[in-house]
């Protein structure tokens, strides 16, 4: 696992977070955002329906992910979904992950352990464990959710491969389980090596494919940091990520769409909170699997953007770790976010693409990064829009202020994902007549 490392926030010590600038003055949210441009048509009608059941009988995945040995499925990235439709009775899962470890008892581990021995630098299973800073951790969280029941956690382990997930169903209808990776890329690569299916009889049928996609890139807002926290006092794990809980996943449901989510705590467009210029997004933005995150590892397979479904929407919520360490330079930013989008637009000619002004950001401070930011951005679209490419628009996440809550690290908890799921519904509904 790679070494993340830890930066200063203004109010509080982050790790691989996002800068917050606190504010009093977060006013009501707009309802679409506030996103830019004329609203389309929608007497028509949606223009995608919602899906049907699609492809081979087999299980599916939902997200970036790489063939492994016999058969396997690689995936890394956050809130990648295993889904299987199946008759029979019930349903269990072969899930193989590395040891996952305590990244902050890591980062807090004193220089002369380090010195003693580097490894503990980069804590992988060569290292002798438990240790002070190599602690490895019971288990990790993922979101199972069977049919229509609600939603529940399932606690997974580099000791176990198997894991019921239903059982006792009725043999006579189909069912649909879907096994959601709450936690971020940070964690390692996991993989599937099956589903096993209970009962006489029991087969997989067709899974509903979805008409509709949607492509968040983003950092650690978009995965989910510290959304479970009960304040901004706690520090960063795994146990209070929750992809499922975030404003993209919400989305995606809200509309009846897939989901692909791109991000990494601590990451930026042009510069990392660390102050790095490289392992930026744009680095791993064309990764199946980010491996380590560094962007010069060694068999982190590319994603094939010709033969994998394209999203009509893509969301770009980054730059507030751009930030992190003082307003950037305007120039090399803005030439950073355009390049990036310039290779989403190679990558999809038709998406709709919403460049966000991300939550964590305000113009509470005397260099107000949130005007900063909406000006650069601005600057963006036009230089598209001027072009002809009327499908790329700018929208404003709420500044979330303190009044309604924050998780851990001053990032949005519960409460602000929801109000941004309402924001971006808006949006797209806007633009897409969803």
């Amino acid at each position: 696992m790679a070494r993340v490392a830890f930066a200063a926030a203004v109010v509080a010590v982050s790790l691989s977070g996002c800068v917050v600038r606190l504010s009093r003055s977060d006013d009501e949210p707009l309802d679409n955002g506030g996103v830019s441009g004329a609203p389309a048509d929608c007497s028509r009608g949606p223009a995608e329906d919602l899906g049907k059941p699609d492809g081979p009988a087999a299980p599916r995945v939902v997200g970036r992910s790489a063939p492994g040995e016999n058969g396997a499925t690689r995936f890394q990235w956050s809130g990648t979904e295993l889904r299987a439709s199946f008759q029979g009775t019930g349903i269990k899962m072969k899930l193989k992950i590395p040891v996952v470890y305590d990244l902050v008892r890591q980062q807090e581990c004193p220089p002369e352990a380090i010195q003693a021995d580097p490894k503990v630098a980069d804590c992988n299973e060569d290292v002798p464990t438990p240790t002070r800073c190599c602690t490895p951790l019971e288990s990790v969280p993922f979101v199972v959710t069977v049919d229509d029941a609600p939603p529940r956690t399932l606690r997974v382990s580099s000791t176990q491969l198997e894991y019921e997930l239903a059982t006792n169903l009725d043999p006579g209808r189909t069912h649909d389980v879907v096994v959601h990776r709450s936690i971020e890329a940070s964690a390692g690569v996991f993989e599937l090596r099956g589903f096993e299916l209970l009962g006489a009889g029991a087969r997989f049928v067709p899974p509903t494919v979805r008409a509709r996609r949607i492509e968040v890139i983003g950092d650690s807002i978009s995965c989910g940091y510290g959304i479970l926290g009960s304040n901004a006092s706690c520090r960063f794990s795994y146990d209070s990520q929750d992809h499922y809980e975030t404003y993209g996943a919400k989305t995606a449901r809200a509309l009846g769409a897939e989901l692909t989510t791109i991000a990494w705590s601590g990451r930026g467009v042009f510069r990392n909170n660390t102050d790095e210029r490289t392992g930026v997004l744009g680095d791993f933005y064309d990764r199946a699997l980010p491996i380590l995150g560094q962007p010069t590892d060694e068999g982190a397979p590319l994603w094939d953007f010709a033969k994998a479904p394209k999203p009509q929407v893509v969301v770009v919520n980054i730059g507030t770790n751009d930030f992190f360490l003082g307003v950037p330079d305007a120039g090399p930013f803005e030439e950073a976010y355009v390049k990036l989008l310039e290779r989403v637009r190679k990558n999809y000619p038709d998406a709709h693409i919403f460049c966000a002004i991300p939550p964590m950001l305000s113009d509470a401070p005397a260099d107000t990064p949130r005007t900063v930011l909406r000006d650069i951005l601005g600057r963006v679209v036009g230089r598209f829009t001027g072009k002809g490419d009327l499908r790329v628009y700018t929208m404003e996440f709420l500044d979330q202020g303190v009044r309604r809550g924050l998780g851990c690290d001053f990032h949005p908890n519960l409460t602000t994902h929801q109000l941004m799921a309402d924001q971006l519904t808006g949006a797209i509904r806007s633009k897409l007549c969803w």
